[in-house]
């Protein structure tokens, strides 16, 4: 059991901007996830995010010790069964990894105003957004002409590509 809990929370960890906010619950949390039926239930553990109110569980493993009390088939009575299950939650996952990846730094723009940047530092695995070309040059110089050109191509390719100079007016200007 600990050795797939490990294994899950590095997945966790592998995606996570601040893997710290990932961890494990290493207590015996059976009374979480019992339901009536349920004896055969050896053990359960969590991965947990700490979200900003509080950490819950984002994925569970449970361990069936019996699992002829589950299934009530007595075709396999000589052998000794056990079964690992996940569980996991999609949303509290993705929420997880949104609010993991969100950051926001202030900046001082050129006239002397206080900005908020934000950005969402997704794992390149997850991000939607694979590149994004952006030139703060006009379109019409050199550099400009190539901007627009690898954002024609990756667009091509298939990547997500996008190029717009306003952009950058707009964030530091």
């Amino acid at each position: 059991m600990d050795y797939w809990m490990r294994k899950r929370l590095s997945w966790w960890i592998k995606y996570a901007e601040i893997p710290a906010e990932f961890s494990l619950v290493d207590e015996d949390c059976r009374k979480q996830f019992i339901q009536d039926g349920d004896e055969a239930l050896e053990d359960t553990m969590a991965v947990q995010f700490n979200f900003p109110w509080g950490k819950e569980a984002v994925e569970s493993i449970s361990s069936y010790s019996d699992v002829r009390k589950l299934i009530k088939n007595d075709s396999c009575h000589d052998e000794d069964l056990g079964v690992v299950l996940a569980t996991l939650s999609v949303e509290r996952g993705i929420l997880a990894y949104l609010l993991d990846a969100y950051h926001e730094n202030e900046y001082l723009n050129s006239k002397g105003n206080k900005k908020t940047h934000s950005k969402l530092r997704l794992h390149p695995s997850l991000a939607p957004v694979k590149v994004a070309v952006l030139s703060n040059k006009a379109l019409n110089t050199e550099l400009g002409r190539v901007a627009r050109q690898l954002a024609t191509e990756l667009r091509q390719a298939g990547k997500a590509a996008f190029h717009n100079s306003a952009v950058l007016a707009d964030l530091f200007g």
